[in-house]
């Protein structure tokens, strides 16, 4: 659990902020203060690893509280609100130490992104200096191990000179290349099946499998990452003869001939995506950015499932970095799914994912958070139990997500309609009770929507819903039904069947009962009369 401190003179800012990081992280603990010297007291106390701080309060300014949060070496990242006015000063506060800033008023999908940053931040920092622990035991450990663990650190720029000039004797400085990130599905499965002895060879024979395919002419180096899971990292440099990258990965079959994880039957149970990273000049001393091109390109596979390679060249300037999903487009999906049109909400929302992607290729990651929070938007404002939560399966392609979105909007449609079947049901019984007891009176539907504390136009709609009729036409058809009652049963005149009904004006009454009916209340009654007569007879 992460804990958060807020940190604003403004209370109600300072509160309402609180509530929207409990409201958007369940894995958080959030405390708000309007004093600096007892936030900082509680910073470090509790060793706080995210600070959210008005840049300009009374007591001390943005750039003061950065350095001395700075100064307590505790890794903790500072993020500053800040307004248009203040903006050239929170920037110079980011280059002074602190991690991102915020523009008021604040978006809360923003705020959610730039702390999703600082988390993902502060787990590398840990996960960096527990690797540079470890490796001060490296005395302890076997050659191919360390020389592993060394290369894990190095890749993040988490070395030290002495470990540097190691690198450098089996990584060749100077040299052009690229690094290879292979994501292995499936290989932690097969390792838990796996001999310990099993699994060392079969890094090795992976490493000399890629060497082979690349050829000759390149020098390859590869190691298993210890922060990602099912992650090998090759780094690959020429020896100056070469322009280009190697042809194997440009051609079809290139993992057929893995050497290991294949069934009885000869499938794969290991199944292979490669991340190609940029190019790099002198990739010893980009090696950071160029390992980075080639995980992050790792994560596209999500909008092409089908293809193995994908190429950060390609890929990364075609990123987005965030997607917009418009107020009204939700309301579209939300109405067409009141109004039991399921098919409708699956179009509109295929049309908004296609002109998503039309503008590039947003991160995955959050891909699925903006549909997921549209989902469940929508489902809570139709008060609908089933939210919208994501299988495993999904994290895997753009494909198998929007799968399970229709999959979703076929249920919420289901759940809507049976509510709405339920609810017709219930007031169409409690409208014709209302009606039974008040029909004799002047009664009016903004009276109707006021009883049943509904808006006018919702409980018009639902009257036509329930009874198939619009208000006026219920009343007039429940006072019709009652005077036929009264001519028929009684000796009542005219004008007191009128009044009874609730007609003060017995010539309107006439004129209601023909329009209903296509007689007037006499010929009704003689009508009666006549049939009685004829049953006696």
């Amino acid at each position: 659990m992460y804990k958060i401190a807020v940190v604003d003179d403004e209370v109600r800012q300072c509160r309402g902020l609180k509530n929207i990081l409990m409201r958007i992280f369940e894995d958080v603990q959030a405390e708000a203060f309007t004093d600096v010297p007892a936030a900082m007291e509680y910073i470090e106390r509790e060793q706080v690893r995210v600070i959210i701080t008005d840049i300009c309060m009374p007591e001390m300014n943005g750039l003061e509280f950065t350095e001395k949060i700075k100064a307590m070496d505790s890794g903790a990242k500072v993020i500053l609100l800040t307004g248009f006015a203040e903006f050239e000063y929170a920037r110079q506060a980011v280059t002074c130490g602190a991690f991102d800033y915020l523009l008021k008023p604040m978006n809360p999908d923003k705020l959610q992104e730039v702390l999703n940053r600082a988390f993902e931040e502060i787990e590398r920092e840990a996960l960096l200096k527990e690797q540079h622990e470890s490796m001060q035991k490296k005395l302890d450990m076997t050659l191919p191990v360390y020389v592993e663990k060394l290369l894990n650190q190095w890749v993040y720029g988490g070395v030290s000179p002495e470990e540097g000039d190691e690198i450098g004797k089996i990584i060749p400085r100077g040299k052009d290349g690229f690094v290879l990130a292979a994501r292995l599905k499936g290989l932690n499965q097969w390792k838990r099946t796996a001999r310990p002895d099993v699994y060392a060879d079969m890094k090795k024979q992976m490493g000399l499998w890629i060497r082979d395919e690349v050829g000759k002419g390149w020098h390859c180096l590869s190691f298993f990452s210890n922060v990602l899971p099912e992650l090998m990292v090759t780094i690959v440099t020429c020896d100056g003869s070469f322009h280009g990258y190697p042809e194997c990965l440009k051609k079809k079959g290139l993992f057929d001939r893995m050497p290991f994880g294949q069934t009885e039957e000869g499938s794969k149970k290991i199944q292979m995506v490669l991340g190609v990273g940029n190019w790099k000049e002198d990739l010893a001393g980009q090696i950071e950015s160029g390992y980075e091109s080639a995980v992050n390109c790792l994560q596209y596979a999500f909008y092409f499932p089908h293809s193995s390679v994908m190429w950060a060249d390609y890929l990364l300037p075609r990123c987005i970095s965030h997607i917009h999903i418009g107020l009204a487009e939700e309301e579209l999906i939300k109405d067409a799914l009141r109004a039991g049109e399921e098919e409708k909400a699956a179009r509109i929302l295929e049309t908004v994912m296609e002109r998503c992607l039309d503008l590039g290729y947003p991160n995955p990651r959050q891909w699925r958070s903006s549909f997921e929070n549209l989902l469940r938007h929508t489902a809570l404002e139709l008060s609908c139990s089933l939210l919208f939560h994501a299988d495993s399966e999904d994290e895997e392609s753009c494909e198998k997500f929007q799968e399970h979105i229709c999959e979703y909007l076929h249920l919420l449609a289901k759940e809507i309609s049976q509510d709405k079947k339920e609810r017709n049901t219930e007031f169409s019984t409690k409208f014709q009770a209302y009606l039974i007891e008040r029909f004799r009176e002047d009664i009016t539907l903004g009276e109707v929507s006021r009883h049943f504390s509904l808006a006018p136009t919702y409980c018009s709609a639902l009257i036509k819903e329930a009874t198939g009729k619009n208000f006026s036409q219920s009343l007039i058809t429940m006072r019709i039904d009652h005077a036929k009652r009264l001519l028929g049963d009684t000796e009542q005149k005219i004008y007191e069947v009128a009044a009874d009904t609730g007609y003060k004006d017995v010539k309107y009454f006439n004129r209601v009962f023909k329009k209903e009916t296509g007689i007037t209340p006499i010929q009704y009654r003689e009508g009666l009369k006549g049939i009685r007569e004829d049953e006696d007879a």
